[in-house]
């Protein structure tokens, strides 16, 4: 069995203990990617700090996976595999140190270069950072460092050259290009695994249906204002959402839409309020104004404050109390409690949401909504023509893709 020193030994197990922790964030943003692409996330990501830090927006770009596949998988199976590289070196299980340490350096100088790639794409293409992988970044780097240490003083230099090892991979170091062979093979693997787990097997038969009958649609003029505008002033693609501020698939379809438009320049949200409560909405037979009185809020942050974005995430992210506590009088204090906690003044909002005008508004986007075949909420439209299941962030890239050719 080949010998490590001491000194040797203990940089590989500290890089060894990076491996494990870089495994496991890995898995976080892979679960994080999987909620968010299928809309299971019911509030914003705790990485989530401002618009350019801001996990939700690189997991909804379209750099966010390759081949169908979250980078967060391809990073927890690549780490995976180092980690067991450097088990076997700091074990002394291989005969030959000079060999296993040179393909775990090129191993971890490969996910190094990885990072330098995605933080570029992030900063020039994007244009937000995920905190979590930021750090992620630092640990490729501290591994690399802490693996060439140790091949610079621990057994004596090889005499091959990087090129001449590669070629061994088809011949002596066999085992190597299985251990290689084993991040892709274990990527799509769990993907799969995972994508059973959610049900979601017939994803591309599902998004191509959805683009199928988008484009088969019929093209829809909304002509009243939204409740408020979020996105890029010179849209490609313009999403239009009627929602109700107690439906629980609405709040579920925030996070992704939110993050599609935030990572896609061309991509704008018209939000328009759609109440499931007659007190507004001639439509609905039961009545109790809170719906109304919800969406009224936030139309009115937007035409007072030009802040109807920010309360309608507010009001969604409190949504399970609003819903167990179904009183007019609860929402209203509850509403004007996150308003000044957000400098957004009360009184200038309470009285915008008490003219005639705010509820004529209202119905007449809850009206849009009826004339539009509305039949419930969330319902989405792109560049007017109604969506099936523009909820789903693979169907609203799918969406793009063909107006982007």
């Amino acid at each position: 069995m080949g010998q490590i020193s001491m000194a040797n030994s203990t940089k590989l197990k500290v890089a060894f203990l990076f491996t494990l922790i870089a495994v496991g964030v890995h898995l976080y943003l892979t679960d994080h990617y999987f909620n968010l692409t299928f809309g299971l996330q019911g509030g914003e990501s705790i990485c989530n700090i401002s618009t350019k830090i801001n996990c939700d927006t690189v997991t909804a770009s379209p750099y966010s996976s390759i081949f169908n596949t979250p980078i967060a998988l391809w990073g927890a199976m690549t780490n995976s595999i180092l980690a067991l590289l450097l088990l076997i070196w700091i074990a002394g299980w291989s005969s030959d140190n000079v060999r296993l340490g040179r393909y775990t350096a090129l191993l971890s100088g490969f996910t190094a270069l990885t990072s330098v790639v995605m933080g570029s794409i992030s900063t020039i293409l994007i244009g937000s950072y995920c905190l979590f992988c930021m750090g992620e970044y630092l640990i490729s780097f501290i591994i690399f460092g802490l693996v060439v240490a140790s091949l610079e003083t621990s057994t004596e230099q090889p005499k091959k050259s990087w090129g001449a090892h590669l070629a061994e991979l088809a011949g002596p170091a066999k085992m190597y290009l299985a251990f290689l062979a084993a991040i892709p093979a274990g990527a799509i693997f769990f993907n799969q695994v995972i994508l059973t787990h959610f049900d979601a097997q017939e994803l591309p038969a599902i998004v191509r249906a959805a683009v199928a009958d988008w484009q088969a649609s019929p093209e829809i003029q909304f002509n009243e204002p939204p409740a408020y505008i979020q996105g890029g002033s010179q849209p490609k693609m313009v999403i239009v959402e009627f929602a109700d501020f107690r439906c629980p698939h609405c709040r579920h379809a925030v996070s992704p839409i939110k993050a599609f438009v935030d990572s896609h320049a061309d991509a704008q949200l018209r939000f328009f309020a759609f109440p499931l409560d007659g007190a507004c909405n001639d439509a609905i037979p039961s009545s109790d104004g809170i719906s109304c009185y919800l969406a009224k809020a936030v139309y009115c942050s937007e035409k007072v404050a030009a802040k109807g974005d920010l309360l309608h995430e507010i009001i969604f992210e409190h949504q399970d109390s609003f819903i167990a506590n179904a009183s007019l009088p609860y929402a209203k204090e509850h509403v004007l409690e996150y308003m000044t906690a957000n400098q957004i003044k009360p009184a200038d909002i309470t009285a915008c949401i008490e003219n005639p005008d705010t509820d004529k508004a209202i119905r007449a986007q809850a009206k849009l909504g009826v004339n539009s075949g509305v039949k419930g909420t969330p319902t989405f439209f792109v560049n007017g023509r109604k969506l099936s299941k523009g909820q789903l962030i693979p169907v609203l890239e799918a969406v793009h893709a063909t107006l982007s050719k």
